[in-house]
């Protein structure tokens, strides 16, 4: 079965490559600049985690719903960078194959907007919870 779903990642990706990792704090971020981030961003999600360092600022925060759980839904807090990766890689547990594909790129400041595409398929040890 294969999953390709339309995702939109706007307020979560806001602390990546912040002014305040940037040695002096003068950076200005551009489209150049906050186009490599985006690409580094997907680029972990994918599976290279050693972006980690050069993509998220120490103290990364993800806002995101809550996940489904066996007693209804549970909080899966995020709040440094590795607590960040640690997330991603539970997300692609159970994946026989899955890669995001970025569709479009929006910047306004430090804000990056990802409009993006996950091409998945479920492999034998998904063991996700899909509420009825």
């Amino acid at each position: 079965m294969i999953a390709s779903t339309i995702f939109w990642a706007a307020g979560a990706i806001a602390s990546l490559a912040s002014a305040s990792s940037c040695p002096g704090g003068d950076f200005k971020p551009n489209a150049p600049s906050q186009t490599i981030v985006a690409a580094s961003y997907i680029d972990i999600w994918n599976g290279d985690f050693s972006l980690e360092n050069r993509t998220f600022a120490p103290d990364v925060v993800l806002y995101q719903d809550r996940r489904p759980g066996p007693g209804g839904s549970e909080e899966l807090p995020v709040g440094s960078s590795a607590e960040f990766i640690e997330f991603m890689k539970l997300a692609r547990f159970g994946w026989n194959h899955y890669k995001f594909d970025i569709r479009n790129l929006a910047f306004d400041g430090y804000n990056v907007v990802i409009r993006w595409a996950l091409n998945a398929t479920v492999g034998p040890r998904d063991k996700m919870l899909i509420p009825m």
